[in-house]
């Protein structure tokens, strides 16, 4: 099923993408250091995760997410230069860094962000 796209949902979307692609970076430098964590590189693991993600829970939704996951760790091992655990170290304090961030937008500062998890 195609859903309709509206401008309140794309904003939210991209919010969504410049947060997450935000946290990898914070976390990213701290944990492997600034230059190999760049914020184009952020970006890129997150845009890649969404797209190529949501593809695979699209046609293989029960052992996607497994799949999926591996994806997102794989992307930090390759965008950031760093071993496997590593990324999986900077993939799951990355998670609580944004919900953190989200947390606080639409908790403390009250701006109607819906998180990522509930945009689908």
């Amino acid at each position: 099923m195609i859903r309709s796209i509206g401008l309140g949902w794309l904003i939210t979307f991209v919010v969504n993408i410049l947060l997450v692609s935000f946290a990898l970076w914070v976390v990213g430098r701290g944990i492997v250091g600034g230059d190999k964590a760049k914020l184009s590189d952020a970006f890129w693991i997150t845009l890649l995760g969404v797209i190529i993600g949501y593809a695979i829970m699209h046609f293989i939704p029960l052992v996607g997410l497994i799949l999926v996951l591996i994806l997102w760790v794989a992307l930090i091992h390759h965008f950031f230069d760093t071993g496997w655990l590593g990324a999986v170290l900077v993939g799951i304090i990355a998670i609580v860094v944004y919900a953190a961030l989200t947390w606080i937008l639409t908790t403390l500062l009250k701006v109607p962000l819906t998180p990522f998890w509930k945009l689908s």
